[in-house]
């Protein structure tokens, strides 16, 4: 059973493996690149609209939190099924949208290599919340399903304030093997899962994203929410939440990471 944690959980030792050297998007992303492609379509993302009025979408958002004064912008090959690119940039900053469906599996929130893996079923260790924006006339709230506790949907946070004038925060530990599904809640619209087969309108209602490049050690996840039955408007910027997680110091020896066929060395420390 999970329980809140707070305090630091991994010090800082005297080598790091250089992650953020390896800028892995998907597996997908490099044999595109391998091939030398320059578009590619994927039917594994949810497509985004534009928000209405003067609402923010994900760029706008991102921005915000992480580099007020420097813009994000499309980066990349991948697209949705409607053609638009997926993957986000502000030149330094990189958010590599992680897929929505087809995958399975379980996204480990504490590493950057999530693959052949969708997000709708993660795990992890110490997880950090942080509320981002809420673009939405109803109140929101973040919560979690953890798998095989019984006890369904716990609440994390409550989300005050709208637009990027919010506060919310959390801390969760997780036991080793547990699993769980993200979840939203509020006053309208209904509880939404990050699976979609447990959404009563079978539809997705949580698009995500991996940020990279801010060097911290942490690996860093950003959760788009629509909470609305049938899809709302299909924005998904009524609900923004920041998970981090510290990225595990590595053992001793040489790991070779087996990606859809494409191998990459990561070099650890010998002893």
């Amino acid at each position: 059973m999970a329980a809140a944690a707070t305090g630091e959980v991994y010090a800082n030792g005297d080598w790091k493996m250089s992650i953020r050297l390896i800028h892995l998007t998907t597996c997908a992303t490099t044999f595109a690149v391998l091939a030398g492609a320059t578009t590619t379509a994927w039917a594994d993302f949810t497509p985004l609209h534009s928000p209405p009025g003067s609402e923010a979408d994900h760029m706008s958002i991102f921005e915000a939190f992480y580099s007020p004064g420097t813009a994000w912008y499309a980066s990349g090959a991948r697209t949705d099924a409607d053609g638009n690119a997926v993957d986000l940039t502000n030149g330094s900053l990189v958010a590599t949208r992680v897929d929505d469906f087809g995958f399975g599996g379980v996204l480990d929130a504490q590493s950057p290599f999530f693959g052949e893996v969708d997000d709708q079923t993660w795990t992890g260790a110490v997880l950090t919340f942080t509320a981002v924006a809420r673009y939405a006339g109803y109140t929101q709230e973040f919560g979690y399903d953890l798998d095989d506790d019984g006890l369904g949907y716990l609440k994390l946070l409550d989300v005050h304030g709208s637009r990027m004038n919010v506060s919310g925060s959390a801390t969760l530990e997780l036991n080793p093997g547990d699993s769980l599904a993200w979840m939203r809640d509020g006053n309208h619209g209904g509880r939404f899962s990050s699976r979609v087969a447990d959404n009563p309108d079978a539809l997705d209602h949580m698009v995500s994203y991996y940020v990279s490049g801010m060097n911290d050690d942490l690996a860093r996840w950003m959760l788009f929410w629509e909470d609305l039955p049938g899809g709302g408007d299909k924005d998904y910027n009524d609900l923004a939440v920041e998970i981090t997680a510290p990225i595990p110091e590595p053992g001793t020896g040489a790991t070779i990471l087996l990606t859809s066929g494409v191998y990459i060395l990561l070099r650890r420390r010998l002893s």
